[in-house]
């Protein structure tokens, strides 16, 4: 390969380093190689054993430090950096400006040459946001999973770890801002309003009971709460209430009230710190087996948001440190509410570069430390706590599942008199048209799970 775009719509290229070959057993040749390495942020690639086989894709602050780290420096406690450091032949970097483009273009990389010993924790998909589209003249909370926030107009919320949780917050939404939800097209009036209307979960603008810039002071309502902003829009609502009042419009003044009462109801039962000016994430790792789990506890103005729970499986134990740092680069890469500080129980791997990554995407300070106050290091042993049940949870599942599937295969064996289990069962399905034009297809299931890259479909020529 020789160069890369920091992003698809980018006008940067970036041009790789000649490919350079690692010789295990010559330390003076990789200290001769590591020389020419320029001590500038960039993106760097491993492979191995082969050229064209990716093993790590990385981002850091001193190339030619990270590169000495994992050529040359130290033990290797982890069997996944023992492997990379086994199995690594070559290597190449690109230079860059800022960190920034050091974090896109480490995400281009990654997305297109699927690294085996990168830590990741999104699946195939993206992580879900909630979305506002402010293009339209009503703008209806949604649920996505690709994040444009390059499109001007576009805003987004999150990420949420599952689309429970996403779920779970756009039932607050519904339930507390009376915005669209339907699936009407709100380029046109309608005659009669939707249910949600009638019971009052809606401003009606799909019957023009509410003006845009009215339905707009309610997304803007929205945009407050979820960026964590409460005292601002609680302050908000009740000169509103009060102006409404003035004006004698006491059942314009009455909503007020009562969205008031829902919205203070529901941060009593958040707010876990009394510091108003708190505005930090909590971040909290936990590894068990193959399994590993960051749990965030993001605080705003002294309220826990809510708590999110992103795992991965990996081929063997990974560092807290080495964890956290890979979390922090995903999940921090996309998310839309950096804070001032992001909490954490030990030294982050690259904490100093990351830190200044974070500020230079929040175009503000951001700090990477440990728990300093008797709170704080109680919201993180509770979140430590809570990671390590999750993952216990996860595995018991886990095996019940596993166990499930392999009882499942058994009695299948046995009723089909099958000298062995079926490992792998292919299931073939005919149709046709009026007994012309026959398609086939075909699923396929291994150890009891669906293999869904196998799946076929067939166009039948002859019979």
């Amino acid at each position: 390969m020789g160069h890369m775009s920091a992003s698809p719509s980018g006008p940067r290229t970036f041009v790789a380093s000649r490919l350079v070959e690692v010789k295990p057993d010559d330390p003076d040749y990789i200290r001769a190689q590591l020389a020419q390495v320029p001590e500038r942020p960039g993106v760097y690639r491993l492979c191995g054993p082969t050229r064209d086989r990716t093993l790590y894709v990385g981002m850091t602050g001193n190339l030619r430090d990270r590169l000495t780290t994992h050529l040359l420096r130290g033990s290797l406690p982890e069997p996944r950096l023992r492997r990379l450091r086994s199995e690594l032949r070559y290597f190449e970097y690109f230079v860059v400006e800022t960190l920034s483009e050091a974090k896109n273009l480490e995400r281009a990389l990654i997305e297109t040459e699927k690294p085996e010993l990168n830590i990741r924790f999104r699946d195939d998909k993206n992580f879900p946001y909630v979305h506002l589209n402010l293009n339209e003249p009503y703008p209806r909370p949604e649920i996505v999973r690709r994040h444009r926030s390059e499109e001007p107009g576009h805003v987004y919320f999150g990420p949420y770890s599952n689309p429970g949780s996403s779920g779970r917050v756009m039932q607050i939404i519904r339930r507390h801002f009376r915005l669209a939800s339907c699936t009407r097209d709100l380029s046109k009036v309608y005659k009669s309003a939707c249910l949600y209307y009638h019971i009052g979960r809606c401003l009606g603008p799909c019957i023009r009971a509410v003006t845009p810039e009215e339905y707009r002071a309610e997304v803007d309502r929205l945009a407050r709460f979820l960026q964590g902003r409460y005292e601002e829009l609680l302050a908000e609502l009740t000169r509103q209430m009060e102006e409404a009042a003035e004006r004698l419009e006491f059942e314009r003044a009455r909503e007020y009230r009562d969205q008031i009462r829902d919205i203070r109801g529901m941060l009593e039962r958040k707010r876990v710190i009394q510091d108003v000016r708190a505005n930090y994430d909590l971040l909290a790792p936990a590894t068990l087996g193959e399994w590993s789990c960051v749990q965030v506890l993001p605080v705003r103005q002294g309220m826990l948001l809510r708590w999110e729970t992103f795992s991965k499986q990996d081929p063997g134990p990974v560092e807290p440190g080495v964890l956290l740092a890979a979390f922090i680069r995903e999940y921090y890469g996309s998310a839309t509410d950096l804070p001032d500080e992001v909490i954490v129980p030990v030294e982050v791997e690259g904490e100093e570069f990351l830190a200044d990554w974070l500020s230079e995407r929040r175009g503000a300070p951001v700090a990477i430390r440990r728990p300093a106050a008797d709170a704080e290091r109680q919201q993180l042993e509770l979140g430590l706590e809570n990671a390590r049940q999750w993952l216990e949870h996860r595995l018991r599942t886990l095996l019940a599942a596993q166990d499930a599937r392999q009882q499942a295969l058994f009695e299948l064996q046995e009723a089909l008199g099958l000298p062995t289990l079926p490992r792998r069962v292919e299931c073939y399905d005919i149709s046709t048209i009026q007994g012309t034009a026959p398609v086939g297809s075909m699923v396929v299931f291994e150890n009891g799970v669906p293999r869904r890259q196998d799946y076929r479909k067939f166009k039948i020529k002859t019979v």
